[in-house]
């Protein structure tokens, strides 16, 4: 079963807050990534970038541009369940 994300949020941490299909409420720390796509880091040194983040076609993933982004399937699998929104 594929996670699709229909609402995304940031905060001042690097987190983002993915809002599920099913109501699952994740926050997931972006620094997570750093040791493993290095680019990422480019989020932390342009926090304008890191607020701009887009929900992609059909909520499989977010991005921020065209060289960085992660799967739903990411966030729902390390992220931390912080809620649940009744839909």
């Amino acid at each position: 079963m594929v996670h699709k994300i229909i609402g995304i949020a940031t905060d001042n941490n690097l987190n983002v807050i993915a809002t599920f299909y099913d109501g699952t409420v994740k926050k997931y720390d972006v620094r997570n990534m750093f040791t493993v796509y290095p680019p990422m880091k480019e989020l932390e040194e342009n926090p304008s970038l890191f607020k701009n983040v887009q929900l992609d076609v059909g909520g499989y993933g977010i991005s921020w541009n065209d060289d960085l982004d992660l799967e739903s399937e990411t966030i729902w699998e390390e992220g931390k369940t912080i809620g649940y929104d009744n839909i």
